[in-house]
């Protein structure tokens, strides 16, 4: 075969392919010269380089870090996150109430722009509700529980996260140390600590301060009695972050805007570093928040077990014990389905197992249909 003959099977498979596109004329061009004896690269490596160039889709594989945000509302959780994901983010008016009502998930990779690359990790971040939770008036409830906190696990292991790289805790301090600031890091620390995972703590609103400033929150920091002792039992490390607001930018010359960007640009370049430096990633089920809901979820799964088998040996299947039991079943069965990304963790194996065998035991059991319909269904919240 010619290599005239080579390019032409060349060029049809090219075209045949996905990589091709009609209107790419610079693709493939045919106006190229079909004699390269003098050239060293081959047909087929100089077509290869040719897709390659003009690859739109490029593959890259990054280390992925899972950042846990926490900490007491309108700390500064959600303000930072955008901030790293944006150095020149203007958050909206301020205001009393927290933004952040629900636990919410994002993903994104880090490009390094100077360098015409994409760094090598992939930032997981969980953004949880505050503590001591402030609602407008509007709202039914004016106070949040901190039991939605338990929630958090439930997202991570919704979206796959069996694993914590780094939790940031988040405070202001602007107004001082205050006792609510040091309970919701000790509301955090009870959940999370203790587990080996890094933590860091991040001082907000930082942006109008210089490094003298900083060193001089940081010291009064470690000299507190008791925030210290928290911060040295975990081994947790200070960072300050902040961002250039519109209300305080909008009077500035260049000179004075630029330093302000370049203050925030260097708090942030810090504590990328640091998330990227956070190499151990901590099993979720081994955090004291998880085993807490695991141990819940557990109780209420021998309960639904055991009512079951109390159905199975029932005397009279229309007793009122029999209706009692079929009712503690179904309000234990909603709390196992609203937790049910937690049955996927290798902890509740043997639960599951015999969770299972219970609902064997009742489709095999020689109730009578309207019986079983009830407690299966119970079970499986499809009730009519």
């Amino acid at each position: 075969m010619t290599s005239t003959d080579d390019s032409l099977l060349l060029s049809n498979a090219i075209k045949r392919s996905k990589l091709y596109r009609p209107e790419d004329t610079c693709f493939l061009d045919d106006s190229s010269s079909d004699d390269d004896s003098d050239d060293n690269i081959s047909i087929r490596d100089a077509v290869k380089q040719e897709v390659f160039k003009n690859n739109e889709y490029k593959m890259i594989q990054t280390q992925n870090r899972n950042v846990l945000c926490a900490g007491k509302s309108r700390s500064g959780k959600t303000t930072t996150i955008c901030t790293i994901k944006n150095p020149c983010y203007t958050p909206d008016a301020d205001s009393i109430f927290s933004g952040t009502y629900n636990c919410k998930y994002q993903t994104f990779a880090i490009k390094n722009q100077k360098q015409d690359k994409v760094s090598e990790y992939t930032l997981h971040i969980v953004d949880t509700p505050g503590t001591f939770e402030i609602k407008a008036s509007s709202d039914k409830d004016t106070a949040r529980s901190n039991d939605i906190i338990e929630d958090i696990i439930g997202k991570c292991l919704e979206n796959e996260i069996t694993g914590i790289n780094l939790i940031l805790l988040f405070a202001s301090f602007e107004t001082g140390i205050n006792p609510q600031d040091i309970d919701s890091i000790k509301i955090f620390l009870k959940l999370f600590g203790g587990s080996g995972v890094s933590i860091a703590l991040v001082i907000t609103r930082a942006d109008k301060h210089n490094r003298a400033w900083r060193e001089s929150r940081r010291k009064e920091i470690m000299e507190h009695n008791e925030l210290s002792e928290l911060l040295k039992n975990e081994n947790i490390k200070i960072f300050f972050m902040g961002c250039v607001d519109e209300s305080s930018s909008v009077n500035m010359n260049e000179r004075q805007l630029k330093r302000a960007y370049r203050n925030v640009y260097r708090m942030r370049e810090e504590l990328l570093k640091f998330i990227f430096e956070a190499e151990k990633r901590v099993p979720i089920i081994n955090m004291g928040i998880a085993q807490n809901k695991i141990a819940q979820i557990k109780e209420a799964a021998t309960i639904v077990c055991c009512s079951v088998d109390k159905v199975l040996k029932a005397q009279d299947v229309k007793s009122e014990d029999v209706d009692k039991s079929i009712m503690i079943i179904r309000q234990n069965s909603q709390y196992l389905r609203t937790n049910k990304a937690y049955m996927s963790v290798s902890d509740m194996k043997d639960i599951v197992s015999k969770f299972s065998t219970s609902i064997d035991k009742i489709t095999k059991s020689t109730l009578p249909d309207d019986v079983k319909k009830k407690v299966v269904g119970a079970i499986k919240g499809n009730e009519k």
